[in-house]
């Protein structure tokens, strides 16, 4: 963990001397936690830390666990610790756990969106076209055609 999750959150999610949010936004935490490093086997790193004493308040301000706390002192993982898979699967699971889902549009607003003249031919055909490439890009993106 370079900076645990609970500190990245708890930074991004409250007010500074520098931002006051002005609205009330709900910030979940979706980080990697130690229960996650242990679960997946990922391997750690002794690693240096300055002020700890400062950085320990910090990740008890931001809700670190104990067992945390001491684990960072002089160890660390990273998200780069885990396979392609293990990150796809650890996002998804996360996600899946605070309630996050696929968001499909209902037909009526898709229809809507393939009736601009512009769209009408990229949905006619299933795909849209990728800025900055000079292939439509369909599912998975893959440029169309290639399988």
């Amino acid at each position: 963990m370079p900076r645990p999750a609970t500190t990245a959150a708890g930074t991004l999610g409250t007010d500074s001397r520098r931002y006051q949010f002005t609205n009330n936004v709900p910030i979940i935490d979706i980080g990697l936690r130690l229960v996650d490093v242990e679960t997946m086997g990922l391997q750690s790193e002794p690693v240096e830390v300055k002020d700890w004493s400062k950085r320990r308040g910090t990740l008890a301000r931001h809700g670190a666990t104990n067992d945390e706390i001491t684990f960072i002192r002089d160890r660390r993982a990273e998200l780069n610790a885990m396979t392609s898979r293990q990150f796809i699967d650890f996002i998804e699971a996360k996600l899946t756990m605070h309630g996050v889902a696929k968001v499909v549009p209902d037909a009526g607003i898709i229809e809507a969106h393939c009736a601009a003249p512009d769209r009408a031919a990229a949905c006619a055909r299933g795909t849209r076209r990728n800025p900055g490439s000079d292939h439509d890009t369909g599912v998975g993106g893959r440029a169309a055609g290639e399988d």
